[in-house]
C-alpha cells in the first residue's frame, strides 16, 4: 500500500497538475496495486516477499510505471503522453521515489500507509467485482459487492449484496459500473 502512496505522492511533486490547478489530472490507486491517471493505468506495484514463522526475511518490490513508452492500450497512459517529451529523465523520476521510499521506511510499523492510501483511493465506496486465481481453492471465482473499507493489513473490505463484509486479500479488481 506504501509503495503506490509513495508513487502518486512523488509523481505530485514532480508535476504539480497532478494534485491541484485548473488544468489538473487526477491520479489514484485501485486496489490492490494499480496507479491510475483519470481512467487509464500509469502503472503497477508487485510485491513478493519472504517469511519464516511470523518473520519477513526477504521483501522485493517490483515497480512498474509508463514514462517515455507509448502504450498501445487504450487503457494505459505514459508520463509523456500527459506532458509531452520534456519530462526529467528516469532516473530522476526514480531518485525522487527512492528519497521518498528512504524516509518512509524510517517508521518501522508504516503506521501511516492505509489512511494513505485511502486518500488516494478511486475504489473504496464503487461497486466492484474481484475475481480471483483459477489456482484458488475455494469454489468461489469472483465476489461482487460494494468496497467500503481497507482492514489494518490493507485487505479491500466489500460489502456483498446479502449485506455480509468479506475481506478480500488479493484477486483482480474492476470497477463496476
Amino acid at each position: 500500500m506504501l509503495a503506490g502512496v509513495l508513487w502518486v505522492e512523488t509523481l505530485q511533486e514532480l508535476f504539480p497538475s497532478l494534485s491541484k490547478g485548473p488544468r489538473s489530472v487526477p491520479i489514484s490507486l485501485k486496489w490492490p496495486n494499480d496507479i491510475l491517471v483519470g481512467n487509464q493505468k500509469l502503472g503497477g506495484i508487485l510485491l513478493d516477499m519472504e517469511v519464516e514463522g511470523d518473520t519477513v526475511t526477504r521483501i522485493d518490490l517490483g515497480i512498474g510505471l509508463n514514462v517515455r513508452n507509448r502504450p498501445n492500450d487504450p487503457k494505459a497512459a505514459a508520463l509523456v503522453n500527459l506532458f509531452g517529451p520534456s519530462l526529467p529523465p528516469r532516473r530522476l523520476i526514480l531518485q525522487a521515489y527512492l528519497d521518498r521510499l528512504e524516509r518512509a521506511l524510517e517508521d518501522p510499523y508504516l503506521k501511516s500507509a492505509i489512511p494513505r492510501w485511502k486518500r488516494f483511493s478511486c475504489t473504496l465506496g464503487k461497486p466492484v467485482r474481484i475475481r480471483f486465481p483459477t489456482s484458488r481453492e475455494a469454489a468461489l471465482s469472483t465476489l461482487t459487492g460494494t468496497a467500503i473499507d481497507l482492514s489494518p493489513g490493507g485487505e479491500l473490505v466489500v460489502r456483498t449484496p446479502d449485506g455480509s463484509l468479506r475481506p478480500v486479500s488479493h484477486g483482480d479488481c474492476h470497477h463496476r459500473r
